[in-house]
This record gives structure tokens, C-alpha cells and sequence, in this order.
């Protein structure tokens, strides 16, 4: 894992790919990502990767509460999806640190 120092010179792009991957999840979610209590089921198939890389993101950069809400939102939404096993990995990494 990068070092703080290390971290600090990725912050732009960090910070631009958690911007993109929301835009991503707000623009192309179906149904809609507006109202996340009221979805029952996600159409697109490319959806539970960003939630990934957001949650990458924020651990990257040391947010550990944003990170494990990212990785527990794709465990319990995702779940026929083997993106729940990677979630679950990330959940574990936050949990070490």
C-alpha cells in the first residue's frame, strides 16, 4: 500500500475518479440511482464496478467510513453478482486498518 506521502501526490486523480464514477452510477443506473431504499433491481451490469472504484478510492485516500459503506452497499445490493466477493475482500482490508 502507497505511503501517505505517496497518496498525497494521487489526490487529483483520486479525487476525479470518484467525480466520473458518480457520474457514472447517477447517469446510467437503471432504474435510477436517486433513491437507493426504493431500488429493488440494477439493469446494468457495469454499476456494482463503480461502486467498486469508489470504494477503492476512499481507501486509497484513507477514508475508511466512506470506503466501507462503498464495499457493504455492493455486499448487500450485488448479491447474485461476484462483485460481492470483491467487496468482501475490501471489507476485510478496512477492517485491518
Amino acid at each position: 500500500m502507497p505511503n501517505e506521502n505517496e497518496v498525497k501526490g494521487m489526490y487529483p486523480a483520486i479525487d476525479t475518479a470518484v467525480v466520473k464514477c458518480s457520474k457514472v452510477i447517477r447517469n446510467h443506473s437503471m432504474p435510477s440511482a436517486e433513491n437507493m431504499a426504493m431500488k429493488q433491481v440494477e439493469h446494468n451490469t457495469w454499476i456494482d464496478e463503480n461502486w467498486l472504484a469508489v470504494g477503492r478510492a476512499f481507501y486509497y485516500r484513507r477514508d475508511y467510513e466512506k470506503a466501507m459503506n462503498n464495499f457493504l452497499f455492493v455486499k448487500r445490493f450485488f448479491v447474485k453478482d461476484p462483485s460481492t466477493y470483491e467487496a468482501e475482500l475490501w471489507i476485510a482490508k478496512v477492517n485491518i486498518e
